[in-house]
């Protein structure tokens, strides 16, 4: 399954790491201070839904769509110093955001997300059409709104639900359906041959169904623990910042001035993966820790990262950028 290729493949590229190293020792002190940010309350993605905490959403085809159709065009990190935003909006919650009002506007349907052009996504992104950077950034947008419509009409009778529904309550299942489109199948190639998985965006979709709609019908999903890190560049940097990941002298010199990496390089590799299997540490620690019946999974610790990684003090120090599909 999914998560096995994610863990297996993960650990040894960090076994065999050259710039990215795991403290255990601090580790092993920022697990006692995440249990402490344990939020026991469920609440729906700050990413599917951003300004809003709230879960128990109608399970409907609009609402199903509303959460693949964010998802699909969650990545673009990359871009992220070079894109319009909103006002006090991150550019993860920017794209978020207007293509939330657009999906809101029109109920959408996989007819829709199959018949956006280029053009439109420029547009409603909010983006400069003669920036090329920006353009690049909102091409991609429209090519992974208009995979997912092709993947629901063509496999799913048209149905955002059935599509979920035929994972039947598996989250693993639902990530590897999703695979088959190109920007989903998150995968990278190390420089001694070694395959890696991470299916960042395949595992995240499953994830958010759960929090949007809760444990309930089809977003039941019986194995989220077996669900991994979502590998991208806010949680390995939210650990490199507090110590537990440690990096090459020359990596930790290009972040800080702000050079991008190229994706699939020996470095960005190595970061994704050491950020999936530091994780999989701090569940073990945070568990070993805990006295409660439900045991906290990788999608917990990577929610409470992510939310770590919006304070001050981690936005001040730049993170690695990479222009990729998958993050």
């Amino acid at each position: 399954m999914i998560g096995d290729l994610v863990r297996t493949s993960c650990k040894t590229v960090v076994d065999q790491a050259k710039l990215v190293q795991i403290d255990h020792d601090r580790l092993g002190m920022l697990a006692s201070l995440l249990v402490e940010d344990l939020d026991p309350t469920p609440k729906s993605s700050l990413w599917v839904n951003p300004t809003s905490a709230i879960n128990g959403t109608p399970f409907t085809e609009a609402t199903v769509g509303r959460v693949l159709a964010l998802d699909a065009i969650n990545f673009g990190s990359g871009y992220h110093d070079v894109v319009d935003k909103e006002p006090g909006l991150s550019g993860a919650k920017t794209m978020a955001t207007r293509l939330g009002r657009w999906i809101d506007s029109i109920e959408v349907s996989p007819a829709h997300l199959v018949s956006i052009s280029d053009e439109q996504s420029c547009t409603l992104f909010g983006q400069d059409p003669n920036h090329p950077e920006q353009r690049e950034l909102t091409d991609r947008f429209a090519q992974g709104l208009r995979a997912l419509g092709r993947l629901v009409i063509n496999n799913y009778d048209q149905s955002f639900i059935n599509l979920v529904e035929a994972a039947e309550t598996s989250a693993q299942a639902l990530a590897q359906s999703l695979r088959v489109m190109a920007f989903y199948d998150d995968r990278a190639t190390t420089g001694n041959g070694h395959e890696v998985h991470f299916h960042k965006r395949a595992q995240i979709t499953a994830a958010d169904l759960a929090r949007q709609f809760g444990p309930n019908g089809p977003t039941d999903f019986v194995d989220l623990a077996d669900l991994t890190a979502f590998a991208d560049n806010l949680v390995p940097h939210v650990l490199r910042v507090d110590q537990a990941l440690k990096y090459d002298p020359a990596l930790s010199n290009d972040i800080d001035a702000g050079r991008r990496l190229e994706s699939g390089s020996s470095a960005e590799i190595e970061i994704r993966a050491s950020g999936v299997v530091a994780v999989e540490h701090l569940v073990d620690l945070m568990n070993s820790r805990l006295d409660r019946p439900e045991p906290v999974r990788a999608m917990d610790v990577d929610e409470i990262l992510w939310l770590r990684g919006g304070a001050a003090g981690y936005k001040a120090i730049p993170r690695h950028r990479a222009r990729s599909v998958y993050y």
